[in-house]
């Protein structure tokens, strides 16, 4: 989904998905590890975005979901805290930063607390949305009825 919306709405520019954000070093008190835990730590802190379209003109970070949910809310706002941090986005630094939620089944509230962040919310319709919405439907977890 998140492929099809960069395809659909910023065709022509370059855009990867599952990109690791945050910085290599780990910061949470690992300088007391031998060296080769520190090596294998190296970018485990790091958090994965469903999607980044690059610069020109400008630089995005998106969350997608088949349903609009709080917890979307939440890791757009770590990425797009921790994008100051990533290596890989200096040569971007000055650029403006565009933080989206692309979903198909809306939740007005998080749009609203969204909007109120400056989040961008945007509601696709893909040529597959059956099949998505139909899987999404067949994994939904259902309460337990107990009997007594």
């Amino acid at each position: 989904m998140a492929a099809w919306y960069a395809e659909t709405f910023h065709a022509g520019r370059y855009y990867a998905t599952n990109v690791r954000l945050g910085s290599l070093h780990p910061v949470l008190g690992t300088e007391n590890l031998p060296e080769f835990y520190q090596k294998a730590l190296l970018g485990s802190f790091r958090r994965l975005a469903d999607l980044v379209v690059y610069p020109p003109p400008d630089l995005w970070i998106v969350e997608a979901k088949v349903r609009l949910q709080p917890i979307a809310m939440a890791e757009l706002e770590v990425y797009g805290r921790l994008a100051a941090n990533t290596p890989e986005f200096l040569p971007y630094r000055d650029v403006p930063l565009h933080l989206a939620l692309v979903y198909i089944v809306p939740d007005h509230l998080v749009i609203a607390l969204a909007n109120e962040k400056g989040m961008l919310t945007i509601q696709l319709h893909p040529p597959f949305e059956e099949e998505l919405l139909a899987g999404w439907e067949a994994r939904k977890i259902s309460p337990t009825v107990a009997t007594v």
